[in-house]
C-alpha cells in the first residue's frame, strides 16, 4: 500500500515545530552567587599602639559580629559584596564606625585605633587616688557647708515628662528644666540633716571621667531640694529610677553620684517628704544598706 504524500498544511505544521524547537531556550542555570568577602583587621590603642583585646566588631547591615583576640586581631566573614558598615567599640569606650564598598571575594585589611575606654581611665585615676589616700571621692566641702548652713530649705516634687530646655531660669516653677508640680508641706530639719549625711556617704562620681550618668534621661520620679543661703542656691536632684543624684551650685553642676548602698535612706527620705504620693508610697529599696 502506497503512503500518501503529506498535504501542504501538514508540512507547514512540521516546519513550525522545527523552528519552535530550534529557538527554544535550553535549560536555564541560575548564575552562581558572588563569593563572600571578609575583613581582616587589628585594633590598637591610639595612645601607645598596644593591641586591644575583646573589642566588639560588628557589621551593622547584616548583624554579623566578632571580638578581637589577645593580639587585637579579628576576622569578620562571610560578608556580602557591596556597601558594608563596620562598628568597633571597646567596653565603656566611644564607638568607631567605618563604611566602605567591599568587592566580591575580597579580603580587606584594616587597622583601627581606639581611645582608651573610660573605665580604664577610671581605674587608673582610682588607683592613683587610693595611693594618695583620696579615694573614695567625698562630698565637696563647700557644698556640704552650704547645705548645712542653709537658712531656707525647700523640697519639691518634679515632673519628669515635660522638661523645659533652652529657657531662662525660672526658680518659681522649675528646678533646671524640670517643672515643679508639688512641694513638701512641712520640713523637719533633722530629716534634712540626715539627707546631707546620706549624701556624704554615697558613691560620688569622678566628673571628668564619669560625669552625670543619667540612665533614664530624666528624674522619674524625681525630687528637687533647694538650699538657699545668703543669695546663693544649691540644688540637689534625686532620681528614683536610676538611683542617681546631681548637685548644682549657682546653676552650675558640681557633683553627681549613685544611691548605692544608701538607697534605703534615699527612699525613706522620699516617703517622709511625700507620704501621700502614690508613686513614692510604692517605692522599695533594691539594696539593703549594711549595718554599721
Amino acid at each position: 500500500m502506497r503512503s500518501r504524500p503529506l498535504s501542504w498544511p501538514s508540512a507547514r505544521v512540521l516546519l513550525w515545530l522545527a523552528l519552535l524547537f530550534a529557538t527554544a531556550p535550553r535549560d536555564a542555570h541560575p548564575a552562581d552567587p558572588p563569593p563572600p568577602g571578609a575583613i581582616l583587621g587589628t585594633v590598637l590603642r591610639d595612645s601607645d599602639g598596644a593591641p586591644m583585646p575583646y573589642v566588639n566588631v560588628v557589621e551593622t547591615t547584616i548583624g554579623l559580629g566578632t571580638t578581637t583576640d589577645e593580639r587585637g586581631r579579628f576576622l569578620l566573614s562571610p560578608l556580602p559584596a557591596g556597601r558594608v558598615a563596620i562598628r568597633i567599640q571597646a567596653l565603656g569606650g566611644t564607638p568607631l564606625v567605618e563604611t566602605f564598598d567591599l568587592a566580591p571575594g575580597d579580603t580587606v585589611r584594616r587597622t583601627y585605633r581606639l581611645a582608651s575606654p573610660a573605665h580604664e581611665r577610671f581605674m587608673h585615676v582610682r588607683d592613683s587616688l587610693t595611693v594618695l589616700g583620696l579615694w573614695p571621692p567625698t562630698l565637696d566641702a563647700v557644698l556640704h557647708a552650704h547645705m548645712r548652713e542653709a537658712l531656707d530649705v525647700r523640697v519639691f516634687r518634679l515632673d519628669p515628662d515635660h522638661p523645659v530646655h533652652d529657657a531662662p531660669p525660672d526658680p518659681q516653677s522649675r528646678i533646671g528644666p524640670w517643672p515643679i508640680v508639688g512641694e513638701a508641706p512641712t520640713l523637719d530639719r533633722a530629716v534634712i540633716d540626715e539627707l546631707i549625711e546620706t549624701l556624704r556617704h554615697s558613691e560620688l562620681y569622678l566628673p571628668d571621667i564619669q560625669g552625670v550618668r543619667k540612665l533614664c534621661g530624666g528624674f522619674s520620679p524625681g525630687i528637687g531640694v533647694r538650699f538657699n543661703n545668703t543669695g546663693v542656691t544649691t540644688e540637689l536632684l534625686l532620681c528614683y529610677t536610676c538611683g542617681e543624684f546631681s548637685i548644682s551650685r549657682g546653676g552650675r553642676l558640681r557633683q553627681a553620684g549613685d544611691f548605692g548602698s544608701r538607697e534605703p535612706d534615699f527612699v525613706r527620705f522620699a516617703k517622709r517628704m511625700f507620704p501621700r504620693d502614690p508613686v513614692f508610697r510604692r517605692l522599695t529599696a533594691k539594696v539593703e544598706r549594711p549595718s554599721r
